[in-house]
């Protein structure tokens, strides 16, 4: 996704009344210097039952639900 595409998903985010992240259990825990949003911005993650204590406690942190979907 190009810059183009990323400012039109910052739009829709930015407008949402709810945000939902769906993500792999093994994107938790791994670091890039590019970021989307906050976390406190999400609602809730939906991902797989292999995430890790360390990823539910950052979650956990942040008031977002977790909806394990397997």
């Amino acid at each position: 996704m190009g810059y183009e595409g990323v400012y039109r998903a910052w739009d829709v985010f930015e407008v949402a009344k709810e945000t939902y992240l769906l993500a792999d259990s093994s994107k938790f825990n791994t670091y890039d210097l590019n970021s989307f949003a906050s976390l406190s911005r999400v609602k809730a993650v939906i991902t797989d039952s292999n995430i890790n204590a360390e990823g539910m406690s950052l979650l956990k942190r942040h008031n977002v639900q977790v909806i394990i979907a397997d």
